[in-house]
């Protein structure tokens, strides 16, 4: 405890701030767009045909992006981390903001004075602090995304043109560090969105998904819990896994985005779960996962609103002890946790699911997301209105 209240005298300075909406918008006709060719060294942009679909209240936003800086001695927190995590332990989110984000000092320096707040225990942050690491995430346009990717060095980087497709991995410590990269033009972004939160539903695509079943569904408007059996090929790794999935329309915010936080809870507690299930014997449970997917819309040259999406997958996972460092990363490439498998099968799959599936739409008429999703589809028709040219 002692120690706890030596790190929480440290002077971080506090960036958090409350992101202010403008409420002067342009002309239609004045439709704010930047190349995502600027930032992404991704898969498959389509420079000067493909663009990121900038919302209206960035067009109130500074041109300069202020986020990234490629001076990591700026971040006084970075010498302090170790010794924070070896006396009260992470948490799969928090490593995920902190890995993935450590290219923005100021927001690294919040993430640390929350850390400290947290207690003497980081691997159970209560419900108001893993919103606040949420919503910080939100706050900074570099911090999730394409860009982020750009801003991290890779062990292994591996790009696939003919299916637009980008991921790699690195190991930072114990922990894998992993990304993936896919671009969906010509697909909804609101189904895409619900493809990911409908768990159960992703084995139409995700081929090493065995099963997937909810806990809790009356909760799930805010935070669900999803158990998933997934069987990844080569490696025939077999896992039981418990999920907590949360979903953020951030598309206001400067991270300009659809997020979905997902962790494996380091000690398994969902609000609503009386009991959490054992796994199935010959299966492993991971104590230490997360995947934040990042949904940012984009349009091609000369539209007046979004006709497709790319989606970031970002993750952080520890492999089971005893693996070496090279089937650590071989098995972090090529057998994603979501199940997915084959990289160029899953692409296809995915692409023809959200663009003809009846029943992913009917789950999105009846599902205990379904006011969140009219809700995002109602912010979307607001922030593009569709507007033909002259």
């Amino acid at each position: 405890m002692m120690a706890i209240q030596m790190f929480k005298s440290v002077m971080v300075p506090n960036y958090f701030c409350c992101y202010q909406a403008c409420d002067n918008k342009p002309n239609p006709a004045d439709l704010p767009k930047e190349s995502s060719s600027l930032f992404v060294k991704g898969p498959g942009v389509k420079a000067g045909t493909v663009v990121a679909a900038v919302p209206w209240s960035k067009r109130c936003a500074d041109d300069e992006d202020t986020d990234y800086t490629d001076a990591g001695d700026d971040d006084p927190t970075g010498l302090q981390w170790p010794r924070l995590l070896s006396l009260a332990g992470d948490h799969p989110l928090l490593a995920a903001l902190r890995l993935h984000g450590r290219h923005v000092p100021s927001m690294q320096q919040e993430l640390f004075r929350i850390a400290v707040g947290c207690g003497d225990d980081l691997r159970c942050p209560s419900d108001r602090d893993l919103d606040i690491l949420r919503r910080l995430a939100t706050q900074h346009e570099t911090a999730l995304g394409p860009r982020a990717v750009a801003c991290n060095d890779w062990f292994l980087h591996e790009k696939d043109l003919a299916t637009l497709c980008e991921y790699g991995a690195a190991p930072v410590g114990d922990l894998i560090q992993w990304f993936r990269i896919i671009e969906l033009d010509g697909c909804d972004l609101v189904k895409g969105f619900a493809a990911f939160l409908e768990v159960d539903l992703m084995r139409n695509f995700a081929p090493d998904l065995m099963c997937a079943d909810p806990l809790g569904m009356h909760t799930a408007k805010r935070d669900a819990g999803w158990r998933s059996a997934v069987r990844t090929r080569p490696h025939l790794l077999k896992e039981d896994n418990v999920w907590l999935y949360h979903a953020l329309d951030a598309l206001d915010a400067p991270v300009a985005a659809l997020l979905i936080f997902a962790f494996t809870p380091p000690r398994p507690r969902i609000a609503g779960v009386p009991c959490i299930p054992q796994p199935e014997q010959g299966f492993m449970r991971s104590e230490f996962d997360c995947t934040i997917h990042h949904f940012e819309p984009i349009m091609n040259e000369g539209a007046f609103s979004p006709t497709g999406f790319r989606i970031t997958q970002m993750g952080v996972s520890r492999p089971p002890a005893g693996m070496s460092e090279c089937d650590k990363l071989s098995m972090t490439a090529q057998c994603i946790k979501d199940g997915t498998g084959d990289i160029s099968k899953f692409v296809f799959k995915l692409r023809h699911y959200i663009e003809n599936s009846c029943h992913l739409e009917a789950r999105m008429k009846a599902s205990p997301r379904t006011e969140l999703y009219e809700r995002i589809g109602k912010h979307v028709d607001d922030l593009w209105p569709c507007v033909v040219a002259a």
